[in-house]
């Protein structure tokens, strides 16, 4: 078996990435592994990918969670009525996206009624809500590697 040619045809981009992840002793049944799940030689170093044994863990991480990108991309979401809900006041997504920056006393009473008609089409959130929070990428490692053991949450809601 040739690695060398095996691992450039699972790994995208030139190849130059998996040469490197090989020399990390990385071997190429890990990284198309890897690649399906969506992580890059390039992004090795982002998720503290050293060797094999790393490569392993973060690819055991990755397929153990309950939701992964594939499965959140088939999740329905507000953005996928945000469309219909801005037909229904008229708005541009362009538009809501300048409104929604302003404080509300600088909008108009005609902006203000329409930005309170799309935050009451938003569902209240209920027990069964799926809520996603956004790790920064240099932060993913920490995660997975276990030194940060809990998400810290915020959740803040409005009161009438």
């Amino acid at each position: 078996m040739d690695c060398k040619n095996d691992t450039v045809e699972v790994a995208s981009g030139d190849g130059n990435d998996a040469l490197e992840a090989i020399s990390k002793n990385i071997d190429p049944d890990l990284i198309k592994q890897l690649d399906d799940l969506g992580i890059k030689p390039s992004d090795y170093d982002n998720f503290r990918i050293t060797g094999r044994e790393s490569a392993e863990k973060v690819a055991k991480a990755v397929e153990n969670a309950k939701y992964t990108r594939a499965i959140m991309q088939e999740m329905p979401g507000f953005m996928d009525d945000m469309a219909s809900v801005l037909d229904n006041v008229g708005m541009s997504i362009d538009r809501f996206n300048e409104l929604m920056a302003l404080p509300a006393d600088l909008l108009s009473d005609a902006d203000r009624a329409a930005m309170k008609a799309i935050r009451d089409a938003i569902p209240m959130s209920t027990e069964e809500t799926i809520m996603q929070k956004v790790i920064p990428q240099g932060d993913i490692a920490n995660y997975i590697s276990g030194s940060i053991r809990e998400l810290e949450v915020i959740l803040l809601k409005h009161r009438m």
